[in-house]
């Protein structure tokens, strides 16, 4: 991993959305209608390609959704494979053999590829959690950058963006921010995913609000702001 640590700027969000499958269509279409009504235009769509290894969550057999998603003009990145391990922890990487992440980045691009036109730009493993070996399957994979904790990390680079805080919602109306409240009062640089039910959860809704209009943070995608701050990201 980079040794050399950047700071996100202060008052950046770098913004979300994960779990999105043709489980959720309905909501992430919401979701992404709330945001807009926000003015908030930019963020990442985190795609997991084979959600619970069910074959109705398969991008595939759902062209119209997968085609609302590429109208969008978003940064398209990976959120995982599948979600299930044999513990039923959400963290699928941890204590995954290396060859057997490659192997599964390689599955999870072939799958979408089916369904989209657009490059897949980057990978964030479930919950954010994951072995620093997962850096290295994803540049095998030519992913453009991996997400690991607060770590974000552009392939073939030096440095690395770092935020203070990641702030992930489950979409069952539990987000707590109370962690980053100070880090968020005094405009620390953040990371927020929002779930695709949270279009309806009100406390997400005006977090987001006060985070625009009271806290003058900025939202954006990971890698919009990857190539507009760091050098020899392309």
């Amino acid at each position: 991993m980079s040794q050399v640590a950047i700071p996100v700027a202060e008052n950046t969000a770098l913004l979300s959305i994960h779990d999105i499958s043709p489980l959720y269509e309905d909501d992430v279409i919401k979701l992404y209608d709330v945001l807009v009504d926000l003015g908030i235009n930019d963020c990442t769509l985190l795609l997991t390609p084979f959600l619970n290894m069910k074959a109705s969550n398969r991008f595939e057999k759902y062209p119209l959704f997968s085609e609302f998603i590429q109208s969008l003009g978003l940064e398209i990145s990976l959120y995982g494979y599948s979600h299930l391990t044999k513990s039923g922890q959400a963290a699928e990487f941890h204590r995954m053999p290396l060859e057997r992440m490659k192997s599964r980045l390689k599955l999870s691009l072939s799958l979408l590829k089916r369904s989209f036109e657009s490059s897949i730009v980057g990978i964030i493993p479930p919950e954010w959690v994951a072995p620093r070996k997962l850096v290295e399957a994803a540049a095998f994979a030519g992913l453009k950058y991996c997400c690991i904790g607060n770590k974000i990390i552009p392939m073939g680079n030096e440095a690395h963006l770092e935020t203070v805080h990641c702030l992930l919602s489950e979409g069952d109306r539990s987000l707590s921010v109370s962690d980053a409240l100070i880090e968020l009062e005094v405009g620390g640089p953040i990371q927020l995913s929002l779930h695709p039910k949270d279009w309806n959860d009100k406390r997400v809704v005006d977090l987001l609000k006060d985070m625009k209009n009271r806290l003058g943070y900025q939202f954006w995608g990971y890698w919009n702001y990857l190539k507009s701050n760091m050098q020899n990201v392309s």
